[in-house]
């Protein structure tokens, strides 16, 4: 028998998504989106990308370039989970640091995250953002990281003995020159360089624009509620009664991807984010 595995995915009546954000989102109103149709027929595709947030309209983009048959679909409208509310921050070093990454993955495999998420950035500063139709607001910036506290400051010294040695974009301020050039009193900070800021919400939509006008099939509101896994193919059941055959699945769902596969260490928790003008 061919069938390996099926699993139905339930979800409460009404199709319920996982709540993302709340209160007013920034990006939204600083960018007019394209509208995309609902999946109305059955098809059959190399790939289907599950998820139009930063990381499905990247993949998007990128097989546009393949020759594959490529298929991305959401179930809300394009873009609009937590993209829609992300800060829009692209920094080398951000959630873990380098000095964390050599602790917990070994010197080599933490070195080599650290350079390809600053590899990424100047990827998309001049390969990625020249060839999409306008600018998504990207910007080369600096990062400030500080000490909240005197007694970080060792461990801010240590991250920046290991991105220095390593030859990362980084400067370490004492107390005396933050004083001197911020507003505010702190121990100590490091300052890392080509870091950047973008409109994330601009972005994915930019890329999946690209990617729809080399043949990448779009689809919104789209919701897949149950798959039968096979040997070499893929059936994607939709909310609507209609089916996706891929040969791969790409599961781009963020947060969401706790619904799909358990990590008994994940705990997702609320953030705040404020935007100024």
């Amino acid at each position: 028998m061919e069938l390996k595995m099926m699993e139905l995915i339930n979800y409460p009546k009404g199709g319920a998504c996982m709540d993302l954000k709340a209160g007013k989102v920034f990006w939204k109103d600083t960018f007019e989106a394209r509208k995309y149709p609902m999946l109305d027929e059955d098809l059959s595709c190399d790939v289907c990308i599950i998820g139009s947030g930063s990381s499905g309209a990247h993949c998007a983009y990128f097989l546009a370039e393949t020759g594959l048959n490529v298929v991305l679909i959401d179930k809300r409208d394009i873009s609009e989970g937590s993209t829609v509310a992300n800060t829009g921050l692209l920094q080398y070093s951000n959630d873990k640091t380098l000095t964390s990454l050599i602790h917990s993955f070994g010197e080599e495999a933490g070195t080599r995250h650290v350079q390809l998420c600053l590899d990424a950035i100047r990827t998309l500063e001049t390969e990625v953002v020249p060839s999409l139709k306008e600018n998504p607001d990207f910007k080369i910036r600096k990062s400030l990281y500080y000490a909240s506290n005197p007694k970080d400051v060792s461990k801010l010294k240590e991250e920046y003995s290991n991105l220095k040695s390593r030859n990362f974009p980084v400067e370490y301020y004492t107390k005396i020159e933050i004083n001197r050039k911020f507003s505010f009193p702190k121990e100590g900070a490091l300052v890392t360089g080509n870091d950047a800021e973008i409109n994330p919400y601009k972005h994915a939509h930019l890329l999946i624009e690209k990617a729809f006008s080399k043949g990448v099939h779009v689809y919104s509101k789209t919701k897949i509620n149950g798959k039968i896994l096979k040997e070499n193919q893929t059936q994607l059941f939709t909310e609507t009664g209609h089916t996706i055959h891929a040969q791969t699945v790409i599961f781009a769902t963020g947060y969401e991807a706790q619904e799909e596969v358990k990590d008994k260490n994940a705990v997702i928790l609320s953030s705040y984010a404020i935007a100024t003008n």
